[in-house]
């Protein structure tokens, strides 16, 4: 591959090394335990990546301190690299041409050993890449980001100040890329590259050797601290700034009450790194108060009044709280009272909406059985007045039918009076009766005999006709009678008038028609 680029860059960046190791600045400071405040160009980090450069990639990062005491823990920073068109002449069989960037936000933190730092943070970057490691290339854009985390840890420490450290963490991220295939083909004496597919389009891939070059998943990096020593930088400020410290917990005391605020405060002191000079300023303090209290006897009276007082206001104070409470107590109780009565009257007043209701949807289900009740007698009586029209009907079809048996029995008898009288009077005297043949006799004699019999079954049937009126009639009427009364027990309830008045004319109509 042709190295031309690296020719330029790393006389450069050597250059920029011995420079750097050369220059004069503070002397070395050891591990120290105070607030610092650093210089603008002291709050700058250079650094580059080993694993770029075995794969022959020059690569830089700065990273710059957001804040300018050496407590702050938060940076951020800006990475580059570039190895692009290195074999554009012989159209090679292996590539790997890629450059990009990305930007870095971490923040660090010390543990147990000062000359070692531990950080996390996020990165974001773009590449451009062409990689073809086998018969089957890929080129194309890519876009990624995602955690990292790793540690720092103090190589050297230089006279001026400054100090060489190595940086090993891993960045496992998430590549969206755009990219196509391509191969190698022979033509004419010569290697060109052909594209084999389209481009995807912008989605996530996990192509391994694309995935690998673009996110830098695992980083071994050579740092430049300037000005100060990584042991010095990132620290912890409740540990190192007493007056933060202090401020810190002074309001914390303050929302305290006064015992518990003096443990703490106690406790404080005694934890932090000025124990000694606090003990010793402690004691001096405490000499004199002595020294004090024992030539002025005022003194010690007037503060035991102030003391008194405090106290007094302490209970004052408790027991105004105490008052509050109670009152507080009894307006939440007065309120659920409240509360509980409204519940009970709105209760009160859904139950008596409801019985309401109910007696409303009672009054009209009785109003609806009674209208249904009345329609079916109302049904009923018409089908009783149709059943006794038809008996009625039937009795008087009864009836027509004997009196027209009676008129043809009659008619007949008319008949046979007739011709019996024409008989008589067409008989010749006794003595013609003799030269009657007697054939003739027994005819007449038969015809008188019928006569006879007729003469004796016309008052029969008459009498049975006569006897069968009256049956049906009684039949009829007390029928009527029965239904009348009915009617009117069942109407009793209802409208009296409605109801009597086309039963009685029912009543009336099937006497007139029996």
């Amino acid at each position: 591959m042709n190295m031309k680029g690296y020719k330029l860059i790393l006389p450069l960046l050597l250059q920029f090394f011995v420079g750097v190791i050369g220059a004069q600045g503070q002397g070395n400071l050891l591990y120290y335990n105070k607030v610092d405040t650093m210089k603008f160009q002291n709050r700058f980090n250079l650094k580059t990546d080993a694993v770029g450069w075995l794969t022959l990639t020059p690569n830089l990062g700065l990273e710059f301190s957001l804040g300018n005491k050496n407590w702050n823990q938060w940076t951020v920073g800006v990475y580059g690299r570039a190895n692009w068109d290195v074999n554009t002449r012989t159209k090679s069989f292996y590539v790997y041409n890629i450059y990009g960037g990305r930007v870095e936000v971490r923040r660090y933190w010390h543990a147990k050993i000062p000359k070692r730092a531990f950080y996390v943070g996020l990165f974001a970057g773009a590449n451009s890449f062409d990689i073809k490691f086998g018969n089957t290339g890929k080129k194309g854009i890519s876009f990624v980001g995602g955690p990292m985390v790793g540690t720092v840890t103090q190589l050297y420490g230089y006279m001026n100040g400054a100090s060489l450290d190595l940086d090993l963490g891993i960045s496992p991220g998430v590549m969206f890329a755009d990219m196509h295939d391509y191969q190698r083909f022979y033509k004419d004496g010569k290697y060109y590259y052909s594209a084999t597919s389209s481009n995807t389009g912008y989605k996530i891939s996990f192509s391994p050797w694309v995935y690998a070059s673009s996110i830098d998943a695992v980083h071994i990096s050579l740092v430049y601290h300037f000005g100060t020593k990584l042991a010095n930088r990132y620290k912890n400020r409740n540990l190192i700034d007493n007056d933060y410290r202090l401020a810190v917990e002074k309001e914390k005391i303050r929302r305290d009450s006064v015992h518990t605020a003096q443990v703490k405060e106690k406790r404080i002191h005694m934890d932090s790194l000025a124990k000694a000079d606090y003990e010793r300023r402690f004691e001096e303090q405490r000499l004199e108060n002595e020294k004090e209290y024992a030539q002025d006897s005022l003194r010690k009276e007037n503060k035991a009044l102030k003391e008194k007082q405090m106290i007094e206001r302490e209970e004052a104070k408790q027991r105004a709280d105490s008052l509050k409470e109670v009152a507080r107590q009894k307006a939440i109780e007065e309120k659920a009272n409240a509360k509980i009565t409204a519940d009970s009257l709105k209760l009160v007043e859904k139950t008596k909406q409801f019985e309401e209701k109910e007696r409303a949807k009672l009054k009209a289900d009785s109003l609806k059985y009674a209208a249904k009740e009345r329609a079916r007698e109302l049904k009923e009586r018409k089908a009783m007045e149709r059943e006794n029209a038809k008996r009625a009907a039937d009795s008087t079809k009864v009836a027509k039918e004997i009196e027209k048996q009676q008129k043809e029995a009659d008619k007949v008898k008319d008949e046979n009076s007739k011709s019996t009288e024409e008989v008589e009077q067409s008989q010749t005297p006794k003595t013609e009766d003799s030269s009657v043949p007697e054939k003739e006799k027994e005819n007449q004699n038969t015809e008188n005999s019928d006569n006879a019999l007729v003469d004796n079954l016309i008052p029969d049937s008459r009498q049975l006709v006569n006897e069968m009126k009256r049956a049906v009639i009684f039949m009829a009427v007390k029928e009527a009678k029965e239904n009348t009364l009915k009617s009117l027990e069942a109407s009793s309830s209802s409208d009296k008038g409605a109801t009597q008045t086309p039963t009685m004319a029912t009543f009336q109509t099937a006497i007139e028609t029996y």
